[in-house]
């Protein structure tokens, strides 16, 4: 703030409510920003413009993008490689272990 050109006053106020209260008191003009560990949804960025994140928290969630059939979800820890990373890992570790064993 120091390093602005123009003096910003400003005022930090502590909020008493719920997350969706908060975003909804900036919506309505009742207060001008919030500053805090508040979730990106779809619903709150409808209502009010949010920043980058600067941080990441570190937690994630893995769910299944569709509803897909067991036999398919079965082979799913292929998919980060590519076919041809696969096909030269099954050719190149037995040469590799080949050639360690040979002694």
């Amino acid at each position: 703030m120091k390093k602005l050109p123009n003096h910003l006053s400003y005022e930090f106020v502590v909020f008493n409510g719920s997350y969706d209260q908060l975003v909804q008191s900036v919506s309505s003009g009742i207060n001008d920003a919030a500053v805090g560990d508040i979730t990106i949804t779809a619903d709150r960025a409808s209502q009010v413009e949010f920043t980058m994140p600067y941080t990441e928290s570190g937690v994630s969630m893995l769910v299944l993008a569709k509803n897909e059939s067991e036999s398919t979800t079965k082979w799913v820890f292929l998919k980060p490689l590519t076919k041809e990373l696969w096909f030269a890992t099954m050719i190149l570790l037995p040469i590799h272990c080949l050639g360690y064993f040979d002694d």
